[in-house]
């Protein structure tokens, strides 16, 4: 695995009148951070050297830490990201906060992340796959090919309502994991490594054509090449919240 890692070492930001030190400061310091993004008034990576390529109309509001992002499907907003060359984590961590534009039952799939991949494929994260498929309202993490999955009901996404959503994977173990708010919800499969690097990575929906907006506000993105610990998790969403 290539920790071709960057870690953002900055002075701790005020907010809301209380200090950010300790709020996700030690993983923006881990020797596995690939990629971060804070989303205060820019879509431009902290790590990960990548500069986001905004496409339609973004709006930057307030958010779990500092400023988040909109991503509003009715202003066709999009953020594309040209990942580095060697960035193929065999194990990692993706994580984020969101707060939907939608309710978790609302019958319509949406994309929340895609990872195109070098050779052939992609990994997906989003709830439900197509709106005209079952299970539209599960969350997904998903890669194609070889079908490697885990999946989990999407009835804790609320309107409006912030959430954070974390999966992890590792080919050794041929585990992927879920956890919304901290607490971890289900296992599924991972085996072998997706086929080809790292890409390219949408925020927002894949292609033009495509109904599957994310549709939401979405803060403080990081991915790992590490599988963080449950307990690392549960303490940086303790520590956000």
């Amino acid at each position: 695995m290539n920790h071709a890692a960057k870690a953002f070492l900055g002075a701790a930001l005020l907010f809301g009148g209380h200090s950010t030190e300790g709020k996700g400061g030690e993983l923006k310091q881990d020797n596995a951070l690939l990629f971060y993004v804070p989303f205060d008034s820019s879509a431009d990576a902290e790590a990960g050297g990548a500069v986001g390529k905004v496409e339609g109309e973004v709006k930057y509001v307030r958010g779990m830490k500092g400023d988040a992002v909109m991503l509003d499907k009715k202003r066709g907003a999009r953020i594309s990201y040209n990942l580095a060359t060697g960035f193929d984590p065999d194990e990692g961590t993706l994580m984020f906060w969101i707060k939907p534009h939608w309710s978790g039952d609302d019958g319509l799939a949406h994309d929340l992340a895609w990872v195109a991949l070098g050779g052939e494929g992609y990994i997906r994260w989003s709830k439900g796959l197509a709106d005209d498929r079952p299970q539209v309202n599960i969350l997904w993490l998903y890669s194609n090919p070889n079908d490697r999955h885990a999946e989990c009901d999407a009835k804790l996404f609320e309107e409006n309502q912030w959430l954070h959503v974390a999966t992890t994977w590792s080919a050794a173990e041929t585990i992927s994991r879920i956890y919304l708010n901290g607490d971890f919800k289900v296992k599924g499969t991972w085996a072998d490594r997706p086929k080809g690097s790292w890409r390219s990575l949408l925020l927002g929906y894949y292609y033009e054509k495509c109904k599957q907006h994310a549709d939401a506000t979405i803060d403080e993105f990081y991915i790992f090449g590490r599988a963080l610990a449950s307990e690392e998790i549960q303490r940086y969403v303790g520590a956000t919240s």
